[in-house]
C-alpha cells in the first residue's frame, strides 16, 4: 500500500472527504497536493490534512477515534509510542512505533496513531465492499 492509499484510508476512518472537485483541480484532481497532503478544500482555503506529518492533525485524529497513546519502554533503552483503539472496552487494534534515529517521540506517536487509523479505514472499506 502506498502513502496516498494509506492517507485515503485514514481520511475515510476520520470521516473526511478528499476534495476532488473539477473546478479547482482540473480533470486530473486526485485530492492531493504536490507534497502528498490530503486536500480537504481547494476552493475556499486550500485546507490540507496529513496526520502522518502534522502533530495537530494527528492529535485531532486520535481524539476522533477515541484512541489512547502512551510511551513504552522496551528492552530498557529503547522507547517507542503505542497507540491502542479500545471501542466498547475491547482492544481492537494495538500498534507500536519505535523511535527513529533522532529519538523523535512526536514522529513515533504520529506514526502509531496513523497506523491505527489506516487499519480502521481498511476495515471500514472491507465492510463496504
Amino acid at each position: 500500500m502506498n502513502a496516498r492509499e494509506k492517507l485515503e484510508l485514514a481520511a475515510l476512518a476520520a470521516g473526511l472527504t478528499l476534495d476532488k472537485g473539477i473546478c479547482t483541480g482540473g480533470g486530473n484532481n486526485i485530492g492531493f497536493d504536490l507534497l502528498g497532503n490530503v486536500v480537504l478544500d481547494w476552493w475556499h482555503n486550500g485546507k490540507i490534512w496529513n496526520p502522518h506529518t502534522d502533530d495537530g492533525d494527528s492529535f485531532r485524529l486520535m481524539n476522533a477515534l477515541a484512541a489512547k497513546t502512551e510511551l513504552d519502554e522496551l528492552r530498557l533503552s529503547n522507547v517507542g509510542s503505542r497507540c491502542s483503539l479500545w471501542p466498547i472496552g475491547r482492544k481492537l487494534i494495538d500498534v507500536l512505533e519505535y523511535l527513529d534515529d533522532h529519538n523523535n517521540r512526536n514522529a513515533a506517536t504520529r506514526g502509531a496513531i496513523f497506523r491505527v487509523d489506516v487499519e480502521v479505514g481498511r476495515r471500514m472499506k472491507e465492510q463496504e465492499g
